[in-house]
């Protein structure tokens, strides 16, 4: 759950979930892994407070700063995890949002979701939008990152619209 998106990620997420489910609810501590995996894998949006998902997950090792070197590291990893898992979720339902609801509804301050959607669209992890910074508007553009490009005509209207936007806005 630490690692970045992607489809082998998913793939060995439903594999645990599959082969290991008794192992999964064997005790309250692991209950609590086994919620994290089914959220990971919906389309729904994951509560982010960062002190309760801290307090859920500082049980198991990767968490524990006696236990493991790095502790600090995996848990600010695995909370921008929760914050980009709620970003591509938004991502199915929204065409274009405004940048403060998109903060609110993936639980983060405007400056965090507008750096997390930055990253994703940079690094093409599922989530293809561009930012309106004097608008405050994201666009989220249909099918995943890398999808085929609009045609000319499309880009020269979008453009002359655009010029003409701003000619309007100077005048």
């Amino acid at each position: 759950m630490l690692s970045p998106h992607s489809n082998e990620k998913v793939d060995l997420l439903n594999i645990v979930k599959a082969k290991y489910p008794r192992e999964l609810d064997a005790n309250s501590a692991t209950q609590g892994l086994a919620r994290f995996l089914t959220r990971f894998l919906s389309t729904e949006l994951l509560p982010f407070e960062a002190a309760q998902v801290e307090a859920q997950v500082s049980v198991f090792e990767p968490f524990i700063e006696g236990k493991t070197e790095h502790a600090q590291l995996h848990l600010q990893e695995f909370l921008r995890q929760l914050i980009q898992h709620n970003i591509r979720t938004i991502q199915l339902y929204y065409a274009r949002i405004r940048l403060p609801r998109l903060a609110q509804l993936a639980g983060v301050s405007v400056e965090l979701a507008e750096k997390e959607l930055c990253d994703m669209v940079v690094k093409k992890t599922g989530v293809a939008a561009k930012i309106n910074r004097m608008q405050g508007l994201v666009v989220f553009k249909k099918g995943t990152a890398g999808a085929s490009e609009k045609s000319t005509n499309e880009a020269l209207n979008e453009w002359n619209y655009d010029v003409r936007s701003m000619l309007d806005k100077i005048e």
